[in-house]
């Protein structure tokens, strides 16, 4: 297939990739994301189709919440506040990276890595119900989390 790479990556161009191959397999063709790429804006492991166009964004840090008083984070506050979302307006539990998992609410960097985990584990999320397998992901916090999860 051929697919257009454009955007924050080093080689911007055209390629041609193996039928099924994955947007992260795109990004290395193209030697790569940028430092300020913001692969939150692509996912990285849907399959590509011929023809495609995959548009790598520039981070937009200037959209960080405020630092918070008390408890530092270890590597600072510069998560965004909000991720792109497909046209649905939900992000799916079966393709969402960390980052994408990190901006919902009450989901950290831990617990994103946690979700991704189970998901690999089970090769795949069925229903956002799943999550209860997940310490500190209780029946309310899942139902807060309905709107923005698709499974």
């Amino acid at each position: 297939i051929l697919v257009e790479v454009r955007g924050r990556v080093k080689r911007p161009g055209i390629f041609t990739l193996a039928s099924g191959s994955r947007g992260f397999e795109a990004i290395r063709q193209a030697g790569g994301p940028l430092a300020d790429a913001d692969l939150g804006s692509v996912q990285l492991a849907r399959p590509l189709a011929d023809g495609e166009t995959l548009t790598v964004t520039r981070q937009d840090l200037s959209k960080a919440p405020p630092k918070k008083h008390g408890r530092a984070r270890r590597h600072g506050n510069t998560r965004p506040r909000s991720v792109a979302r497909p046209a649905g307006g939900k992000l799916s539990l079966n393709t969402a990276t960390v980052t994408q998992l990190d901006t919902l609410p009450g989901i950290g960097p831990r617990l994103a890595a946690q979700i991704i985990a189970l998901r690999e584990s089970r090769h795949g999320l069925r229903s956002l119900d799943d999550l209860d397998a997940i310490r500190g992901l209780g029946p309310k916090r899942i139902d807060r989390l309905r709107p923005l999860l698709e499974p």
